[in-house]
């Protein structure tokens, strides 16, 4: 079999390793909460705080990045992507709306909105580490020591390379250093949001180990550098281009990953060569009174969970599946928790606090950023050093990772001593001991809660774990540590006969301002180090079994395989398209908020018909669309589209609320044009798709797809009513900007092109099914709006219409479940009753179907422009362009559509010209919008009919 290249970069992508690489890039930009450092001073200067303030900030900082439970509840629900995805939005709009304030963009925000803010970005990690980590660990749970080692490791590194990243960038400009972690992370979060998934474990793989350690060689290779690197910058002064130098390094050692992974592949691609060489047909025969696996398990797992309450206290042997509330009230979870809130209670406050520290202290502001690389370096070696040593020494000697747990809090007891004492020049080498000893906790706590409670509830489980982090913050940063630093600077203030200003930063300065305070966090390190001996004591008959036994076989199905498959489904794909083509039709409502534009922007109606003319031009020119889709998945497409949407219009509603300047006329024009233009992005993605996996019911998909796309308009303005009161100003466009975007993102992942399945009685009678849903949608919307144009609706009123119009969005998602089970029982029953007929012979590839073999009919791009094949076969883009068929519909389209469009655009300023209210323009443009879907519908359905 000849691989091609499109088919082995397909295989690359879609395999089990470029998995593990997505969630290696993912958590190399997640480590933002660990350079808090970096920025304090910042935070603290702007906003005027004081040391406990600050410090208050920081344990909120602390509690989301660490209280992952919600991260983990919805993933026991939904796939990685969508806990990626709500992840990467959470990112960008906390981090965002922390620079916003501290830039002064934003007016003086009070302490409880500031902390929201960094809660809420911090919290982001939570969901990058659940979506990325948590799937890895499910994928290879026998190595799974080794993989929190590697990916938790790239956590604590990311600090040093965001550092590295910033000072390319930006300079030594702090403030940016906020919007860098804003769009950076969320940016590759939604990068790799498709790779990110569950797959099948392979419990035969000889190699994954291997792979893994080729990721850590790559890991130290890169952490390396980074040492030299930020010891060269504390010595020498570096230029701008030095700083690209270093930063382009540092990207190139991320990328080499992807050398293995694709090595990886090639390599289980010839061994797959090499079996199907040896046979080419292979039956698998199974009796017709053998009981499926699927039954049986869900016969001993309804008795197993039939009392979920009465369980609490009578969990299994450790190392079973325990459920989430067997877990939380178990000891070994209690005394765990508590070791786990001193150790890295006390270590995170040393690092939330560098900064501080090492003014105190009278340390360069180069210096602390270098303490503040060192840790961030360090951690990332503690991560990777216990993952890979824990898992040598469990493997070989039955060592118990909660001995190492305790050896390492005890090594941490030597880093808060120094910073106690203020030993001179010390606090380099307690950045290094704090980081270490940081890093290496993390691992080593994941992997002891999923080999004592089992991997069924290991996201919430994982998650809950983490909660100690910010608890021990709370106490020795926020209690101890913050009240103590603040009593010591007002003692040095009123020493000098000063008073303290009202909203100036409190400083202190000398070795006295953290004595006391991590003298105390010592003592609790060593108290933790004893509760965390109980543990190892409590568990050493566990660890010196087989902990992986119940790896050793085959995996059976899940529970949720059937959910799975519609959510793989091709239905689903159709239900998710449906969904987004009912939000895409913004641009027909602008009547609706065109007379907006005009009052606010002091436009005549030239002016505003040529914003219009933009916005047209944007909707309907997609040439740039069609030529990114033919290299790039729909998922592509639609993440561009969503970008643009959200840019588009989010810029509109700035400028014409007042929160931007008045802008020039061509900007407006751009801003419509790049909003509506990602309607064509929206179009290829799902309607194009659509097509191409359903040839053969073209017409009736273009009129189903298209029908929605008519019918948003009056969907959008229900949901309008139902948001926003009537005295929103500027609602709908703001609106725009984010409801149609939020939609997009939640079906990213489904839209794809499929294998076509030639079954076109059955296709036809689904998309009949789907239509009457749609039919009873616009039937709904016509008797809503005659209704609301008859009688003033309150606001309950507008909210029943709008929960209305939801529910029969989500109907077509019980028939896409339907035909999904019938399929799922069809499979099932043939697997029962007769025989299974794999067949492995060499097929010949797509590629080679599209070959000619004597190279005649293609041999040059332009020179058959002109010599168009027959209709109905595939034409090159400039066959099309150019063939005379083309140009009649080119010219007859535009009379039609642009007679009609300029009607419809136009129909909110005809409205007021011929004398009618607000109510009845509301209502012109929802019966457009109706009877819009009607004609496509019609269209589409009776063509292909005939």
């Amino acid at each position: 079999m000849d691989l091609s290249i499109s088919h082995f970069g397909s295989q690359v992508i879609r395999g089990r390793w470029f998995m593990v690489y997505g969630s290696v890039l993912i958590m190399a930009m997640a480590g933002a909460s660990y350079i808090f450092g970096l920025y304090s001073n910042s935070l603290k200067n702007s906003m005027g705080y004081d040391q406990a303030t600050l410090n208050l900030v920081s344990f909120f900082k602390d509690l989301g990045g660490n209280v992952g439970v919600l991260s983990g509840l919805i993933n026991e629900v939904t796939p990685p992507w969508v806990v990626l995805s709500i992840g990467a939005m959470m990112n960008f709009f906390g981090y965002f709306m922390i620079w916003l304030s501290v830039t002064g963009h934003l007016k003086r925000v009070p302490v409880w909105q500031m902390c929201l803010y960094i809660c809420i970005g911090a919290d982001s990690q939570a969901f990058a580490n659940t979506g990325a980590l948590v799937t890895c660990v499910k994928n290879f749970p026998r190595s799974r020591g080794i993989v929190l080692g590697l990916l938790k490791g790239y956590v604590g590194l990311s600090g040093a390379i965001l550092t590295q990243l910033y000072y390319a960038f930006y300079g030594n400009n702090s403030t940016a250093l906020i919007l860098l972690i804003a769009w950076l992370p969320a940016g590759i979060s939604i990068v790799f949001l498709p790779v990110i998934r569950v797959m099948k474990m392979d419990y035969q793989q000889q190699n994954e180990v291997k792979f893994f350690y080729k990721l850590l060689y790559i890991s130290l290779s890169l952490a390396g550098f980074l040492m030299v690197l930020i010891v060269v910058q504390n010595s020498v002064n570096f230029t701008r281009a030095e700083y690209y130098g270093g930063a382009l390094v540092v990207i190139f050692l991320l990328f080499v990953p992807l050398v293995v992974v694709a090595k990886e592949e090639y390599s289980n691609t010839l061994a797959n060569q090499g079996k199907q060489c040896d046979s080419t047909l292979e039956v698998v025969t199974q009796s017709r009174g053998g009981t499926p696996q699927i039954e049986a398990s869900n016969v001993d797992d309804s008795k197993e969970e039939a009392h979920c309450l009465s369980d609490i206290f009578k969990p299994p042997i450790r190392g079973e599946d325990y459920t989430i509330l067997q877990a939380l009230f178990s000891i070994d979870m209690l005394i765990l928790f508590v070791a786990t809130t001193c150790g890295l209670g006390g270590t995170l406050t040393a690092i939330d606090n560098l900064g501080q520290i090492g003014t105190s202290l009278g340390y360069q502001n180069h210096s602390i950023n270098t303490f503040v690389s060192l840790i961030s370096i360090w951690n990332y070696l503690g991560r990777v050093t216990s993952g890979f040593a824990s898992e040598i020494v469990l493997a070989k000697y039955k060592f118990p990772r909660p001995m190492m747990m305790t050896i390492i809090l005890l090594f941490s007891c030597v880093g808060h001593l120094l910073i106690a004492f203020a030993v001179p020049n010390a606090l380099y080498v307690a950045s290094v001991i704090l980081g270490f000893s940081f890093g290496a906790q993390w691992p080593l706590v994941y992997a002891i809660i999923s080999e004592l409670f089992g991997l069924k509830y290991y996201a919430t489980l994982y998650n809950f774990g983490s909660v100690a982090s910010p608890v021990g913050s709370y106490i020795f940063n926020v209690v101890v540590a913050g009240k103590l630093y603040d009593r010591e600077a007002m003692k040095q203030l009123h020493a000098k006969g000063l008073k303290r200003e009202v909203g100036k930063e409190l400083k202190c300065y000398g070795g006295e301002c953290y004595k006391v305070s991590f003298l105390i966090i010592c003592g609790a390190t060593l108290f933790g180090c004893l509760v965390s001996f109980i543990l190892v004591l409590r568990t050493w008959k566990f660890y010196k079994g087989d902990i992986y036994k119940k790896f050793n076989g085959d995996a059976t199905k899940s529970m949720g395989c059937f959910l799975l498959q519609v959510i793989r489904g091709r239905w689903f794909m159709v239900f998710a398209c449906l969904q987004i083509m009912a939000m895409a039709g913004m641009n027909y409502l602008f009547s609706l908020y065109s007379n907006d534009i005009k009052t606010s922007m002091g436009y005549d109606q030239a002016t505003l018909n040529l914003v219009s003319a933009s916005k047209d031009v944007g909707c309907y020119v997609g040439i740039l669309t069609s030529l990114i889709s033919e290299v790039v998945p729909p998922w592509v497409v639609l993440s561009i589209a969503a970008a643009m949407n959200f840019f588009g219009y989010l810029l509109i509603w700035l400028t014409i609320s007042g929160h931007l300047k008045r802008v020039p006329l061509w900007q407006m024009c751009v801003y419509i044009c790049i909003a509506c233009n990602s309607q064509t992005f929206i179009n290829t993605g799902t309607f194009v798709t659509c097509v191409k996996n359903f040839p053969k019911s073209r017409g009736i998909v273009m009129g189903l797809l298209m029908g929605n796309v008519g019918l948003s308009g009056a969907i959008l303005t229900q949901l309008h009513n139902a948001f926003y009161s009537s005295k929103s100003e500027y609602s709908l466009i703001l609106m725009f900007a984010w409801l149609p975007t939020a939609v997009i993102v939640v079906f990213l992942r489904a839209v794809r092109i499929m294998k076509v399945v030639q079954q076109k009685n059955d296709e036809v009678k689904v998309f009949y099914s789907l239509l009457y849903v749609t039919l009873t949608l616009a039937g709904f919307l016509m008797v809503i709006i005659i209704a609301q144009n008859m009688i003033s609706f309150t606001k309950a009123g507008f909210f029943a219409s709008a929960f209305t119009v939801i529910f029969i969005l989500f109907l077509p998602l019980l028939i896409a479940m339907k035909e999904e089970y019938q399929t799922h029982q069809k499979i099932k029953n043939d697997s029962i009753n007769g025989n299974i007929i794999q067949t492995t012979s060499k097929q010949p590839s797509i590629s080679a179907l599209n070959e000619d073999p004597k190279g005649t009919n293609n041999p040059s791009c332009l020179t058959n422009i002109f010599n168009p094949p027959n209709r109905g076969e595939d034409y090159t883009i400039l066959q099309a362009i150019f063939s005379i068929d083309m140009l009649l519909l080119f010219v007859s389209t535009i009379c039609g559509l642009g007679g009609s469009l300029t009607a419809v655009d136009n129909m909110g300023q005809i409205g007021r010209s011929l004398g009618y209210p607000s109510r009845s323009i509301t209502t012109f443009v929802s019966l457009v919008s109706i009877w819009n879907y009607l004609g496509r519908i019609i269209s589409g359905f009776a063509s292909d009919l005939s």
